[in-house]
């Protein structure tokens, strides 16, 4: 889309078992605390909007048979955000958008993680970045359900500044400049 001068940034936590896992975000903080600062050295508009989607589940098909730890590629990972696309906030603006995605998977799917990533996360160009929140480690066993889990706002707040420095080409800014 063509610039004016604003850019929707959409902001989604996924809970696609709400009955197993009660997940719960500071997501105004974060933004006031370590996005804003950030977003404010930009000569362009930010509207900043998040969003909490229950009962989705990116429809991973490697993922869709059996239990336990699975790890999956990038490019199965994009497939599956273009199947639930449609669900995420539609635009209502004519404003470019980027997308910033918090993943928690589903209890028979801890940990999921992606090949190649320390971050547990990736980029699609010009859309926006998943990070895949695991609240543990290994095997469920020691946990209760219903669980409660508070994401950790200032690590991903951290993966996804990280993001948006990649989706506007900070990067390559700070380079020509050395």
């Amino acid at each position: 889309k063509k610039s004016t001068g604003e850019i929707d940034l959409q902001l989604t936590l996924i809970v696609p078992e709400p009955e197993y896992v009660r997940a719960s975000w500071s997501i105004k903080e974060a933004v006031d605390r370590y996005m804003e600062p950030f977003l404010q050295q930009f000569p362009v508009q930010f509207n900043v909007n998040s969003q909490v989607l229950y009962l989705t589940n990116l429809h991973i098909p490697s993922a869709l048979d059996g239990h336990g730890a699975l790890e999956v590629g990038p490019s199965e990972l994009g497939t599956a955000l273009n199947k639930m696309e449609s669900l995420l906030s539609s635009q209502s603006s004519s404003n470019p958008a980027l997308n910033l995605i918090v993943y928690i998977p589903p209890i028979q799917r801890i940990p999921l993680t992606i090949s190649g990533s320390a971050t547990n996360s990736f980029l699609l160009p010009r859309w926006g970045g998943v990070h895949i929140y695991n609240y543990v480690d290994s095997g469920l066993e020691n946990i209760r359900f219903p669980t409660e889990v508070e994401v950790d706002m200032k690590r991903v707040s951290g993966i996804w500044l990280g993001q948006l420095r990649s989706l506007l080409g900070v990067r390559e800014a700070e380079k020509k400049r050395v």
